[in-house]
């Protein structure tokens, strides 16, 4: 009797293939690997455009220095054209008055 009160157990035996589980294994980490790879080359592309980008920032900064220095010869040459014009109108102001006392 004690062997019609127990019920059979179902042993469920998952057996895989080999081949399927090497192939499977080969491509998960073939899969891996690529996207590796291209994390790799994406790595070096950012680097170069990083570098680009400082490379492109100090030239900015350069040409807005001389942008700087050329208005500020611009200015500075106004200022003494403005300078000559005054004592060129005060030359010429006492010039035609007659006042020839600066001889």
């Amino acid at each position: 009797m004690d062997n019609q009160d127990t019920k059979p157990q179902k042993i469920i035996d998952a057996k895989l293939p080999l081949s399927w589980l090497i192939s499977s294994t080969v491509a998960v980490i073939a899969f891996l690997a690529s996207a590796l790879w291209a994390v790799f080359n994406q790595s070096a592309k950012l680097d170069i455009l990083i570098t680009q980008t400082t490379k492109l920032e100090r030239r900015m900064d350069d040409r807005d220095a001389r942008i700087d220095n050329v208005i500020r010869d611009i200015y500075d040459q106004k200022r003494v054209n403005d300078l000559q014009d005054l004592r060129i109108g005060q030359l010429e102001g006492r010039h035609s008055t007659g006042d020839r006392s600066t001889k």
